[in-house]
């Protein structure tokens, strides 16, 4: 005979260490009070089933449920491992065994492990699995907690909220305050108003002229005055041949990039031209002579 293949599953559930003051949401006292609901029978059953541990159950006297009954509480033990178990099923924080995944139509996420058995667990979790979906009403409930973190997180996620501060000559610096880990991307308004065109790779602005965008002058970066040397005339740069016009003005219309007026067009054609031929080196500089001011 062959192995068989075993797997096992249990709900994905957002639990608090159990050893936090703060219960999220009060899940491990909901936990908590089915797995003490619990009866002599019911724990007879899950011993049976040979879930539990010989420790935590072997040594009881099953014949005398009723002396059971008046202990203190002879299952103390087996409810700790239980608990347990739920810490362990509910997380993937237990090794590379586990993993998760949600097929379509799924309203909650599962937590798989698994393997090929010859009767023995197919992994060292396994246990704690077997027995979280064997202990009566204990897998619905987290299966209903399950679905409550699939609403928050996957249906109305938290929007994030993100604390930049930006001043002086220091560099803007950010937290996330709530909503998780998220990608922030930072505009610097000047640059964006002034750019007269990106393409591969390099950026070239428009030149300031006192206070205003010069119609015809470029620098290889923002905030650069018309009398800066860096500024240069987009008059000066190479007359675009007429069999190259077209695929210029094709690449602006499939980036979105088409201006308004003809004669901006033409000079996003002619940066364009410039910076394939180097004339417009891979810093926006301008490798050539300019027109006197």
């Amino acid at each position: 005979m062959g192995a068989d293949f075993i797997l096992a599953v249990c709900p994905q559930v957002v639990l608090s260490d159990r050893t936090d003051q703060e219960d999220h949401k009060g899940r491990w006292k909901k936990i908590g009070d089915l797995i003490a609901s619990l009866t002599g029978d019911d724990f007879r059953e899950l011993y049976d089933s040979g879930f539990m541990s010989d420790g935590s159950l072997g040594d009881l006297e099953w014949d005398d449920l009723e002396t059971l009954r008046d202990s203190v509480d002879p299952f103390a033990e087996a409810r700790e491992e239980i608990l347990q178990a739920v810490d362990v099923a509910t997380t993937l924080d237990h090794g590379r065994e586990t993993g998760d995944i949600r097929l379509d139509g799924m309203d909650w996420t599962a937590n798989v492990t698994g393997g090929l058995s010859w009767g023995d667990a197919p992994t060292s979790v396994s246990g704690s699995y077997f027995l979280v979906s064997s202990v009566p009403g204990l897998y619905r409930l987290l299966l209903e907690m399950s679905r409550e973190d699939f609403v928050e997180q996957v249906l109305f996620p938290p929007t994030p909220v993100i604390r930049v501060r930006w001043g002086g000559d220091e560099e803007p610096t950010y937290e996330v305050l709530e909503g998780g880990p998220v990608a922030v991307q930072l505009v610097d308004a000047v640059d964006e108003s002034q750019l007269a065109i990106e393409y591969n790779g390099v950026r070239v602005y428009h030149a300031d002229r006192k206070g205003n965008l010069s119609e015809h002058w470029l620098a290889p970066t923002s905030r650069c005055d018309v009398d800066n040397d860096l500024a240069y005339d987009v008059r000066d740069l190479p007359a675009v041949p007429e069999d190259r016009v077209a695929h210029y003005l094709n690449v602006l219309e499939s980036r979105g990039e088409l201006a308004s007026t003809e004669s901006e067009n033409q000079q996003k054609v002619l940066m364009m031209f410039a910076i394939d031929q180097g004339v417009i080196d891979g810093e926006g500089h301008f490798r050539g002579l300019a027109t006197p001011r």
